[in-house]
């Protein structure tokens, strides 16, 4: 803020003109890709323990997610995902996405690690997932796609603050 008394800050005011960074946080909307149910099961309770994510649904294959994804007006966060699935792989599916959820690779394979990077996926975790590891990638995809999920007009007003107040 600029102030026209010297060592007068006006931290209050600037709280109040300024909007705020981030959002609210609200919760995640998370999906499982995943063909091995004692998986998928371990992966469906890691959800509910995390903190402001909820699970909308769990498929065994790709084919599966996407006539999900495509058939529903929910709008999906998070994908936690299986590379090795039946008929399609999981980066295949990926790749035929319109939307842009956050990608979270879980697989048995360490090998596919570099492709996970390749779809820009959030994080990529090696089976067996312990719960920690888990919560760590979810939070870091939390981080992303709050990023992500702020509205553009709130970007142009803190940018144009960010300038008023360098001015």
């Amino acid at each position: 803020c600029v102030s026209v008394r010297p060592n007068v800050h006006c931290i209050f005011v600037c709280a109040r003109i300024l909007p705020p960074l981030f959002p609210m946080m609200s919760s995640l909307d998370c999906v499982i890709i995943e063909d091995d149910p004692i998986d998928r099961e371990l992966l469906s309770e890691y959800v509910e323990r995390h903190d402001h994510t909820q699970l909308l649904w769990a498929v065994e294959s790709a084919e599966a997610a996407e006539d999900r994804i495509i058939g529903s007006s929910e709008e999906v966060d998070v994908i936690l995902l299986d590379i090795q699935l039946p008929g399609q792989s999981g980066f295949e599916m990926v790749r035929d996405l319109e939307a842009d959820p956050a990608v979270i690779i879980i697989t048995s394979e360490a090998r596919y690690a570099v492709q996970a990077f390749d779809i820009d996926a959030a994080h990529f975790l090696v089976k067996p997932v312990s719960y920690e590891r888990f919560d760590t990638a979810l939070s870091r995809a939390e981080d992303n796609t709050q990023f992500r999920k702020r509205p553009a007009e709130q970007d142009s007003q803190s940018t144009q603050a960010t300038r008023d107040q360098t001015i």
